[in-house]
C-alpha cells in the first residue's frame, strides 16, 4: 500500500506540473505632441474715451463695438494657440476685474468683463464653433484643429466690457488705464 501511494504521488505531482507553458511578448509605445505654444498674441483697445464715456463700453470678441469712442486705436485682443493636431487642451484665461489709471498718483479704476471666445477655424462669424471661454479663471477644454500653416491651432478672440461706476454722470480722470489678461494652455 506504501508503494501504491507513492507511485499515486509522482504521478500526480508529474501531471500537475506538465502543462505547457506560454510566454507572451507586448510592446511599450510613447507618442511625443509637439509643444504647445502661445504666440502672435494682440492686445485688446477701447481707443480713446470720453472721461464721461457713459455707462458701459465694449468690443465684443468678433470685433462688434458699443458705444466706443471715435480716436485711437481699437482692437479685438487676440492669441493663437499651436499644439497637436486634434488634441483636447485647457485653455485658463483671467481677466481683471479692473482696467487701473498707470498714473501713480491716480487712484482709479474702471470696472472690466472679460468677452472671450474661443474657435478652430479662426472665424469668430462662424457661431456654430464658438466656445464662449470663461475669464475668471477656470479651464475650458477645447479641441486644436488639423490644419494651418505652422501647425494645427486655436484661436482665442478678447473683447471686453467697460463700465461706469455711476452711469457715466462723473468723468474719469484723463490717462492710460491698463489690466492684464493672462492666459495658460496646457494638454489634458
Amino acid at each position: 500500500m506504501k508503494r501504491t501511494i507513492s507511485l499515486l504521488s509522482v504521478l500526480a505531482f508529474v501531471l500537475a506540473f506538465s502543462g505547457s507553458a506560454f510566454a507572451q511578448s507586448v510592446t511599450a509605445s510613447a507618442q511625443i505632441v509637439n509643444s504647445i505654444n502661445v504666440q502672435n498674441t494682440q492686445g485688446l483697445s477701447f481707443g480713446q474715451l470720453a472721461g464721461d464715456f457713459g455707462s458701459t463700453v465694449e468690443i465684443a470678441a468678433d470685433g462688434t463695438e458699443t458705444n466706443t469712442g471715435s480716436g485711437g486705436t481699437k482692437q479685438v485682443g487676440y492669441a493663437e494657440i499651436v499644439a497637436a493636431p486634434n488634441v483636447d487642451i485647457l485653455v485658463t484665461a483671467t481677466a481683471p476685474s479692473s482696467l487701473d489709471n498707470t498714473n501713480s498718483s491716480i487712484s482709479e479704476s474702471i470696472p472690466f468683463t472679460g468677452l472671450f471666445v474661443g474657435d478652430q477655424d479662426n472665424d469668430v462669424s462662424t457661431a456654430a464653433d464658438n466656445t464662449t471661454l470663461s475669464t475668471d479663471g477656470s479651464s475650458d477644454q477645447v479641441t486644436t484643429n488639423d490644419n494651418g500653416s505652422g501647425g494645427p491651432h486655436y484661436y482665442l478672440h478678447l473683447g471686453g466690457q467697460l463700465t461706469s461706476n455711476d452711469g457715466g454722470t462723473t468723468a474719469y480722470a484723463g490717462g492710460t488705464y491698463e489690466g492684464t489678461i493672462t492666459i495658460n494652455v496646457s494638454y489634458l
